[in-house]
């Protein structure tokens, strides 16, 4: 009975360096044609693990970003193999490393080179071992869907960003324009206040002015809902950002006692913020010994 042959499953890694150039050594087994690191896959060995053992042993390299690149068979390999064993299974895998410099070969391989990849392919077929070419010409065409993921993942993004900044340009239009109507209205609201204020306490309880009090406080709501508040001024340190500095000499010199040197004493005119921005500054008299 004739013994029964089975293919052997060779695991292989296509190296990049931070250069991008692709590393191929001379095998003394395929007669100096160029192949990948790789080797044999050992019972009971998981692919990734064997991989890392042949890289290690065959280079003392390091590697990261294993992407699987393919499955392919040889057979019938001739003279181009110097083994025993002619049908082989390569599975392939391509891989990255930065340890360029601590490259040592094993006395598997002769020499070894890096070139990119389009440089790899200018060579003859004839100088590679089986399938190695072929494998060669997978990572072209990855690295040019990569390129053109690339290129569509940063098309995406400026289209985001615009979106974004057309977003952004859309809400300052509509604040800018919301605070041209504000200062419009805030005048009004002042006048509101000086009116109220004006209101004789024994009427306060009355329909009619718990009334225009009620649309006051729906005025106030309005304009806080759209990011506006009031400027804080008496007993506050005077602020040129937030405050407009203007005399008062009807003011007594006990009222100008209860309050130190900076310090806002009196509100002339209400200042108003919208969304942290100053729209309109309050007016104060502030204390002052000059």
């Amino acid at each position: 009975m004739t013994e029964k042959k089975y293919p052997k499953v060779i695991v292989g890694a296509f190296i990049l360096n931070n250069n991008n150039e692709l590393l191929l050594l001379k095998g003394k087994k395929w007669h100096n044609k160029y192949v990948c690191v790789g080797g044999k896959v050992e019972y009971g060995e998981k692919l990734k693990k064997a991989l890392e053992r042949e890289i290690k042993e065959e280079t003392g390299l390091k590697i990261k970003d294993l992407k699987f690149l393919g499955v392919s068979e040889a057979t019938d390999l001739g003279k181009s193999y110097q083994n025993k064993d002619k049908h082989l299974i390569f599975i392939d895998y391509l891989g990255k490393t930065d340890e360029v410099l601590n490259l040592k070969l094993n006395d598997e391989h002769s020499d070894y080179k890096w070139l990119k990849v389009e440089d790899w392919l200018k060579k003859k077929k004839e100088k590679f071992a089986p399938k190695v070419y072929e494998s060669i010409k997978k990572i072209l065409d990855l690295k040019k869907e990569e390129d053109y993921q690339g290129k569509y993942l940063r098309a995406l993004a400026d289209y985001e960003n615009l979106k974004k900044e057309m977003e952004k340009q859309k809400q300052e239009w509509i604040s800018f324009a919301n605070s041209n109507l504000i200062t419009e209205i805030l005048p009004v609201l002042d006048n509101f206040k000086i009116s109220t204020k004006h209101i004789p306490e024994k009427e306060r309880k009355s329909p009619w002015v718990e009334g225009i009090m009620y649309i006051q406080k729906q005025l106030l709501d309005v304009l806080k809902s759209q990011g506006v508040e009031e400027i804080e001024t008496v007993g506050k340190k005077f602020d040129h950002n937030l405050h407009e500095a203007v005399k008062d000499n009807n003011l007594s010199e006990e009222e100008k006692k209860k309050f130190k040197e900076g310090e806002i004493i009196k509100e002339v005119r209400p200042g108003y913020k919208m969304h942290e921005k100053v729209i309109i500054p309050a007016k104060v008299v502030v204390k002052s010994d000059n």
